[in-house]
């Protein structure tokens, strides 16, 4: 049902009247179907029938109770070939219409087509069915099915095996290497299997499907030999040639084919124990390999013995070898090979031989039952041994000098200490370690290098000592340049040198560009950019002289120039300083204002107006301060009089004055509560029969915006309403009585329906809607997003409703001081 409501007013009185409107619903049909009867000519038509209740019509075939909404209606025995139309009539005597037929009776299922894919399987692989692509259409009462079977791709011979949807899987009664074929067949069931007989059988082309025999080999042995040598063992397999991939546990590996009659595989022994097994077999139906070869090895009895071997023909520095000292390890079973040697008591005496070469052969050949053996040559050098002869000269150095490696001075290779003799006493003797002496912190002067003979084989009435002088000089260094602050040019700050270097030795003298500086230099007497200061000890006859260069770094002070751009209105903030670099110097720099580091880089906008200092820093330079003044214009004003209070259909003309020429006007608009209108130039000439606010806004060409308003009232006979004031001004000032925007004189009102405040682009910046004129928060602060709005002249537009009903709209401008 809908209710049409009709209401008219006076103002005083009201009278209204409501129709009410039926609207009866529709019956629906939903869930139409058809079903074919066995003889292809006639069907069934259902469809469920909602929006009805108890009674429903069709083709004039009445149910008078019994029948609910969204019931299943069946139409019987419809001819097939025919349009056959129906009509629904529901218990509200609303009807639908609509036709069916002819309906199509044959054979509809399709098998669509395959995907062409050929299967080549081993025998322990199933046959993959999903060989369609998915285009087939199985009517009612069909079923789909796969089918492997003999014959061609386009005639089904024997059928060999049937799914429904699972894998086919091999079967004993399949031939290897025998091309079969997959189709998929749609047909009616017949005892519990499709029915290859019915006249609508579908089936696609068969694919290729063929069976290769699966090959399984095996290896199980254990041999044992002597690692180095080879060993051999046998595969079985029940298919012939087979190429088989091999790997051991140690990472070796084999490859190899066989044909059926030398099945040896041959491996080397490197282990003591070695297990093979098959890694791969070359063949797609590959079993899994079954068993493993185990290769143990012996390792072969081995020595090893010195090859050269010098020996005195003296007895003071003995002339015995005994036979163990030759071998490294144990000592196989064995024999010596030598001639013209004397082994005596398990050890060659070389006392009465001459000076010269002597060979013999140690060898174990034939002592080893599994492994062959091996044997060894070692040469005996004899030679005639004598007391030590020294002959180290005394030595000159400087301690920056390497070390002094005393094991080549020992020409005879005896065993030995060496030790330091500070004859003179000095504070700091070099050290002896590991025979070498060490120079670095050694003091200035003499000393005595002793070798004192330890060897327990030299004989003792040789000399067991020898000596040597060692002059040491002191070397001098210039030490090392520390971390250097960078200076600014023209700062007064005195820098001694020796400040800029550390670790270094007195004496040295000060360069600067080549010629002789003082130790204390002032920054002002330094160059912009590197001044290089050496330290510099000259060469002497021992040690070599050294230098220590400092680079002192002074930057120069930034220079630059300022633009600036006054504020183009007054009361805005878009002033503008623009900044730019002029000594070339563009690394990275900061911008001070007023000592505020400015984020924005080169050039600061949203100034206001008022003098501002200006500097830059680079690193640790700064500029000179510029001083700039930002300034503002007078504002623009516009003014139209006081509010005029006039009598019905009284002409008024409003004359805009302003405080600019009017060839600087861009744009006037005048508006009145009725929107915008058509008046370009500064008077307005109008008839009134009602109240209304005349606002005028002025823009001159630098975008400066004026705006004044003035109020009309038309009189008229009615009781005098207490007039509402609304303030034109209002300060932020927290200590001024006019610090918020609100309206007076609100005896009469019931309610502020809405109070909205725009800027002059339009903007508005607050809003209350439904408030009570009593509130406390029926005003406006001055604030937009937080923040104090910007100083200058914003729209109002007020809607108030009396406690009469009457209602009233008031527009005007209120200027906000900051």
């Amino acid at each position: 049902d809908y209710a049409l409501q009709w209401e008219t007013s006076n103002g005083s009185c009201i009278n209204q009247d409501t129709v009410i409107i039926t609207k009866n619903i529709d019956p629906i049909i939903t869930n139409i179907s058809t079903s074919c009867s066995d003889d292809l000519l006639t069907y069934d038509l259902m469809f469920n029938i909602e929006n009805t209740e108890s009674e429903v019509t069709v083709n004039g075939n009445t149910v008078m109770s019994g029948f609910q909404n969204g019931d299943l209606w069946i139409e019987e025995n419809i001819d097939a070939s025919a349009i056959t139309e129906f009509e629904i009539i529901n218990h509200l005597g609303c009807s639908y219409n609509f036709t069916s037929g002819p309906i199509l009776c044959e054979c509809n299922s399709t098998a669509g087509t395959t995907n062409g894919i050929e299967q080549n399987l081993c025998a322990f692989d199933s046959v993959d069915i999903n060989i369609s692509n998915l285009d087939f259409y199985v009517d009612q009462g069909d079923t789909l099915a796969y089918i492997l079977h003999d014959g061609d791709e386009n005639n089904i011979g024997n059928v060999l095996a049937i799914s429904f949807g699972a894998p086919i899987a091999f079967d004993s009664s399949f031939d290897y290497d025998t091309p079969y074929y997959l189709s998929l067949v749609i047909a009616n069931i017949v005892n519990g299997t499709i029915d290859l007989d019915d006249v609508c059988l579908q089936f696609t082309n068969g694919l290729p499907v063929t069976f290769t025999e699966d090959i399984s080999v095996s290896i199980n042995d254990q041999l044992n030999g002597c690692i180095g040598d080879s060993v051999e063992f046998e595969i079985s397999s029940n298919i012939y040639p087979v190429t088989l991939s091999f790997s051991s546990n140690l990472g070796n590996q084999i490859s190899q084919t066989f044909d059926g009659t030398a099945n040896i595989v041959t491996v080397e022994v490197v282990s003591d124990s070695e297990v093979w097994n098959i890694e791969q077999i070359d063949n797609v139906c590959a079993n899994l390999p079954m068993g493993s070869v185990e290769v143990i090895g012996q390792s072969p009895t081995t020595f090893v013995m010195l090859t050269d071997f010098e020996i005195c023909n003296n007895p003071d520095f003995g002339s015995n070898i005994i036979i163990e000292d030759l071998f490294v390890g144990d000592i196989p079973n064995g024999e010596w090979i030598f001639d013209d040697l004397i082994l005596n008591n398990n050890q060659f005496e070389f006392e009465t031989l001459p000076p010269g070469d002597y060979m013999a052969t140690y060898s174990n050949i034939g002592f080893d039952d599994l492994c062959e053996g091996m044997s060894q040559d070692i040469t005996f050098t004899v030679i005639e041994c004598n007391c030590a002869a020294f002959n180290n000269p005394d030595l000159s150095l400087c301690n920056s000098s390497d070390n002094i490696n005393l094991s080549s001075l020992d020409e005879q290779g005896l065993f030995g200490t060496w030790q330091v003799n500070n004859i003179n006493n000095l504070a700091s003797p070099p050290e002896i370690i590991n025979d070498e002496i060490d120079l670095t912190l050694a003091s200035e002067g003499e000393y005595e290098i002793i070798f004192i003979i330890t060897d327990a084989n030299y004989p003792e009435n040789c000399d067991q000592f020898d000596s040597f002088l060692l002059f040491i000089e002191d070397s001098k260094t210039s030490g090392n340049q520390v971390q250097i602050p960078r200076y600014c040019q023209g700062e007064d700050i005195e820098i001694n040198l020796f400040d800029t270097i550390e670790n270094e030795d007195e004496g040295g003298q000060w360069f600067f560009e080549g010629l002789l500086s003082t130790e204390v230099v002032n920054v002002q007497t330094l160059n912009v950019g590197e001044n290089i200061f050496s330290y510099i000890f000259d060469d002497t006859s021992l040690c070599a002289g050294d230098s220590e260069e400092v680079i002192i770094q002074i930057d120069p002070n930034p220079e630059f120039e300022i633009v600036s751009y006054n504020v183009l209105c007054f009361g805005y903030d878009d002033g503008e300083l623009s900044i730019t670099i002029t000594d070339g110097q563009e690394e990275e720099y900061e911008c001070f204002i007023n000592e505020l580091i400015q984020e924005s880089g080169k050039t600061i906008t949203n100034l206001e107006p008022g003098i501002y200092e200006i500097k830059v820093n680079r690193g640790p330079c700064s500029s000179e301060i510029i001083i700039v003044e930002i300034t503002e214009p007078p504002a623009v004003t516009v003014e139209l009089g006081d509010d005029k209070e006039i009598e019905v259909n009284e002409e008024v003309v409003i004359q805009a004055i302003l405080n600019i020429v009017e060839s600087d006007v861009a744009s006037i608009t005048w508006t009145d509560l009725s929107g915008i209108l058509n008046i370009s130039t500064l008077e307005l000439r109008s008839i009134f029969e009602n109240d209304n606010a005349i606002s005028i806004e002025i823009i001159d060409e630098n975008g400066c915006v004026a705006f004044d308003q003035i109020n009309i009232r038309v009189k008229e006979p009615e009781p005098e309403i207490v007039k509402i004031y609304i303030p034109n001004i209002f300060t932020l000032n927290a200590l001024d009585s006019n610090n918020k925007f609100r309206l007076f004189n609100t005896s009469q009102v019931e309610m502020i329906k809405s109070f909205r405040i725009f800027d002059r682009w339009g903007n508005m910046v607050h809003e209350l809607e439904n408030i009570s004129p009593d509130s406390e928060e029926a005003s406006w602060d001055g604030y937009f997003n937080d923040k104090p709005a910007i100083q200058g002249v914003y729209v109002y537009i007020i809607e108030l409703t009396y406690l009469d009903a009457s209602s009233e709209i008031f527009a005007g401008d209120i200027t906000l001081i900051r």
